[in-house]
């Protein structure tokens, strides 16, 4: 993976390197309330990007999904984007924002959740996400704690219809425990309070995003590079 590059502000609807926009939700964000993402998978992946099953859940369409807040992370940039592209961008981060959300819990809702982006998931995250409930639930099991994007970066943009962003996962106390005692579960050691460096790669596919990719480093690897 290429060295991350600082960079500064050009003018108004255009990033440079390293420009971080916290801003609230536009026109863009907010057309796509039902729309955000993150998770496992494993088309392409940097040799050093170790595949890893994130948190994911089971399906029952009955269940209506937990109403989800539409959440932009702030972001970097490593390529210039237009006010156009921006746009596009921000809508990507919200899907990937509520795919992390669906992902990092195995409740009925999350699993509902899930399945209501699915025609913007590759197939592969939501059957990853299914094995892992059906393995928590078939324990008696269930998820603690949380999962957050603290940062992304959008590292590439390329003709309006391919997208990698690098993404820093916040993971506070969260993984799998006995619902009886809150400890971590054999095997599922919660993670206290860490950081992990991941990204996402993604397809404009008939004016929608799809996310294919999802792949993650080691610990803390690369996150304060694109703060």
């Amino acid at each position: 993976m290429e060295e991350f590059r600082p960079g500064a502000r050009l003018c108004h609807g255009r990033s440079r390197r390293g420009e971080k926009t916290r801003r609230a939700l536009g026109i863009a964000g907010a057309a796509l309330t039902t729309l955000s993402l993150i998770g496992l998978s494993g088309c392409s992946g940097a040799a050093d990007a170790v595949p890893t099953v994130g948190p994911t859940a089971g399906a029952d369409e009955s269940v209506e999904p937990a109403e989800y807040e539409p959440s932009l992370p702030p972001y970097t940039s490593e390529v210039d984007l237009s006010a156009e592209d921006e746009a596009e961008v921000e809508e990507l981060l919200l899907l990937i924002d509520e795919f992390s959300t669906y992902t990092s819990d195995v409740t009925a809702q999350s699993v509902s959740g899930l399945q209501s982006i699915k025609d913007n998931l590759d197939p592969k995250f939501i059957s990853s996400h299914e094995e892992f409930v059906s393995e928590v639930n078939a324990d008696g099991h269930e998820v603690g704690g949380s999962v957050t994007i603290s940062d992304t970066a959008v590292w590439r943009f390329e003709d309006h219809n391919y997208a990698m962003v690098g993404i820093c996962y916040d993971y506070d106390h969260w993984g799998v425990v006995d619902p009886d005692t809150g400890d971590a579960v054999e095997g599922h050691e919660v993670n206290q309070d860490i950081e992990t460096m991941g990204y996402v790669e993604a397809e404009l596919i008939d004016s929608e995003w799809t996310l294919y990719n999802q792949r993650f480093y080691e610990d803390g690897a690369g996150c304060n590079e694109i703060r």
